[in-house]
């Protein structure tokens, strides 16, 4: 479990992810697995989303006091009623989304890019308020790791 004071990723190798089940009747505009951090509070974030119609999973970053969003995106879809383990990795400046153990998507990233987001680690969903992106699948095994 992640607290709100264990140490944030920083600028090292870190990767996070879950395994996940949904149909193609559960995707939404939004639907993140993973979130810790905002996008538009300037501290930083790193989630983990399967978004719109087609179901394609995607990794985002947020550096520590930036605003430019920087999308690792599948090109595969999971939203076929079976289980998928996905996760997102970042080693250097490189984002990559992996879905079942094999890289489906790469962002570059900026070199020492800081990605320090405060507050808990939310699951399913980014908040407790409406519009929160909620999840509408199954999810399990969710994972954190990091050298940061």
């Amino acid at each position: 479990m992640v607290q709100d004071d264990d140490p944030p990723p920083g600028d090292g190798h870190f990767a996070y992810g879950a395994a996940i089940l949904m149909t193609p009747q559960e995707t939404s505009k939004g639907a993140n697995v993973l979130q810790r951090g905002f996008s538009t509070d300037g501290g930083g974030q790193w989630k983990l989303q399967v978004d719109g119609t087609p179901g394609r999973p995607s990794c985002v970053v947020v550096g520590t006091g930036s605003s430019d969003i920087h999308v690792a995106k599948a090109d595969v879809s999971v939203a076929d009623g079976r289980w998928h383990e996905l996760s997102c990795q970042r080693s250097g400046a490189r984002l990559e989304v992996l879905v079942d153990g094999a890289r489906r998507g790469v962002a570059e990233l900026p070199p020492g890019l800081d990605v320090s987001p405060s507050g808990p680690l939310r699951i399913g969903g980014k908040s407790t308020r409406e519009d929160n992106d909620q999840f509408l699948g199954v999810l399990d095994e969710v994972f954190l790791l990091g050298d940061g």
